[in-house]
């Protein structure tokens, strides 16, 4: 079985899967979020999370399919704004 290594750089809005020792993309989902995606995060499950220029964190499964479980976020606080 083969892990996906999912690559995105800020500009795109799309979520593209390179297996592991491959050099073809294997999945794309165009349009994951309104902006650039800023990270994306492997879940124990295969499942993905990823957090974007629309400051949505969205949950998508093995398939790619969004979960339904998203989450606006609001306020960021900086290091340095947390220091006393």
């Amino acid at each position: 079985m083969y892990l996906p290594l999912c690559l995105s750089v800020c500009i795109f809005v799309s979520i593209m899967c390179i297996c592991v020792g491959g050099s073809k993309i294997s999945q794309a989902v165009n349009g994951a979020h309104d902006g650039g995606i800023f990270s994306i995060c492997v879940i124990k499950d295969g499942g993905l999370l990823t957090g974007g220029k629309d400051r949505r964190l969205i949950e998508w499964d093995v398939a790619y399919q969004k979960t339904g479980r998203e989450h606006e976020v609001r306020n960021v606080m900086s290091r340095q704004q947390g220091q006393h």
